[in-house]
């Protein structure tokens, strides 16, 4: 039997303004790790830059303005709003982000 070489994933430490452009105004799945504001540890497989269901009423404010990201939960099968300020790690392509 052949030993399968596993290849681990990159880490890398950027801006948190990054994070909005990396991953969540992208089209693709990635993991977000972050702190919610009861203070509870969840981590959440999401897609940024999802259309379906949008049903063109709007929010009720502007996310950009207490510094929020809007994604879709994959695994909740709905949007959630992410804490910019709370994220500790993304995963997005197989490389792990954290933040300075």
């Amino acid at each position: 039997m052949k030993n399968k070489n596993i290849k681990t994933k990159e880490v890398k430490v950027i801006d948190r303004p990054k994070l909005v452009k990396i991953a969540i105004n992208s089209n693709r799945i990635f993991r977000i790790d972050f702190t919610k504001k009861d203070n509870t540890f969840r981590i959440m497989i999401c897609r940024g830059g999802v259309k379906k269901g949008v049903t063109g009423k709007g929010l009720k404010y502007n996310p950009k303005d207490y510094n929020n990201a809007i994604v879709f939960d994959m695994q909740k099968d709905g949007f959630r709003t992410i804490p910019i300020e709370r994220v500790h790690s993304l995963t997005y392509k197989k490389t792990k982000y954290t933040f300075k």
